[in-house]
């Protein structure tokens, strides 16, 4: 699982906190935390899940099968909104 962002989508970040703003009939505006945007950061910058999985568990206590399912529903999520595609 591998995530891009669709033609025309852009990232406004702020503090720990960033938007994803969409372009077009498709626009959409989508809010990320802290460890939100560090997911999607990560998966921008081509890391797979199992590499996010890791790098956020290791800031956030939290069990690794529940940040999993939290990056995939995060994918998920920004597909379904047309702001990001999954390439792989």
């Amino acid at each position: 699982m591998t995530l891009r962002l669709r033609p025309g989508v852009t990232i406004h970040e702020s503090g720990d906190q960033a938007i994803l703003l969409g372009t077009g009939r498709d626009a959409a505006y989508w809010r990320l935390n802290g460890t939100a945007k560090q997911m999607v950061t990560l998966l921008l910058d081509g890391r797979d899940v199992e590499a996010v999985v890791t790098a956020t568990t290791a800031l956030v206590a939290a069990d690794a099968a529940v940040v999993r399912r939290d990056v995939e529903n995060l994918v998920t999520a920004l597909v379904d909104a047309k702001l990001a595609e999954d390439v792989g």
